[in-house]
């Protein structure tokens, strides 16, 4: 089971199901919404998903061309999930996990839009 919340608690969720894929995307569109560099965020089935408190929703195109309905905290403005009407799915930001090790990504999709300075940065 997957739980987690938004930054000042005013929101929490669980998920009952296991992600069925893992993610971390660097296009344009993700860098904004996440207001960093990249959106780190898992796929789950709608059914299971629950969450508790208030939510407000911001509706944007997706690569589809169809809205992709984002859900985020109105108190603190941490973005939560999102769900695409394309398909029958939740999309779950995995920086709002209470557990970051429950996020394994398998795939970084759109690497060619990385900032430039994150291409070759080691710390």
């Amino acid at each position: 089971m997957i739980k987690g919340k938004c930054h000042c608690g005013n929101v929490t969720y669980q998920h009952s199901a296991d992600a069925q894929y893992q993610f971390v995307c660097q296009c344009i569109d993700c860098q904004k919404l996440s207001a960093g560099c990249q959106l780190a965020a898992a796929v789950f089935p709608k059914e299971g998903f629950q969450f508790e408190g208030e939510v407000q929703t911001y509706e944007y195109p997706g690569g589809s061309g169809k809205p992709i309905m984002m859900s985020f905290c109105p108190k603190c403005g941490t973005s939560l999930y999102a769900v695409p009407t394309a398909f029958d799915k939740v999309v779950i930001r995995a920086g709002t996990y209470d557990n970051p090790e429950d996020f394994k990504p398998v795939k970084v999709i759109h690497p060619d839009e990385q900032q430039h300075w994150q291409r070759g940065f080691e710390i």
